[in-house]
């Protein structure tokens, strides 16, 4: 039995990417997906994603990112949400505004632009409550005398 084990791997589905743009590639327009884009050449137009998106050191984007994980270690010029995490990497660039849950940049990497926290979505109102996120008020029940004394 070892004292110190490895750091578990993450697991093949984790690190899976459904769509690459290759460094030879360029795309104008807009890609919608559910699932993972890596883009290692040129893309132009918008990109949404339900999954992560990652630009490689190679990778020109001048388009509005939108995604639940952002990774950027190319240039990417125009507006990020990342709901969950941007990560800017030392080769990284982005020149616009920055919307995300937290941000990491490593040293080196450059932000042109405002950074903005993306607040959670609120939680569901809870049963009784009223329009506006106040609980409803329980209205006062007239107990007629003797009633409270023959509990």
């Amino acid at each position: 039995m070892a004292l110190f084990s490895k750091t578990q791997e993450p697991r093949s589905a984790d690190r899976a990417v459904d769509t690459v743009i290759g460094a030879e590639a360029s795309f104008d327009g807009e890609l919608k997906t559910g699932n993972s884009v890596c883009i290692e050449g040129r893309f132009t137009g918008r990109l949404e994603s339900g999954g992560r998106v990652i630009l490689n050191p190679s990778a020109h984007v001048e388009a509005d990112v939108v995604a639940e994980y952002v990774t950027v270690n190319g240039t990417l010029v125009g507006n990020v949400e990342a709901r969950q995490q941007l990560d800017l990497g030392a080769t990284g660039c982005i020149r616009g505004d920055v919307r995300a849950g937290s941000v990491t940049v490593a040293r080196g990497g450059v932000l042109e632009g405002t950074c903005r926290k993306l607040e959670p979505a609120p939680a569901a109102e809870p049963a009784g409550a009223k329009a506006g996120g106040k609980p409803a008020r329980a209205k006062p029940v007239a107990v007629p005398d003797g009633a409270a004394s023959a509990a």
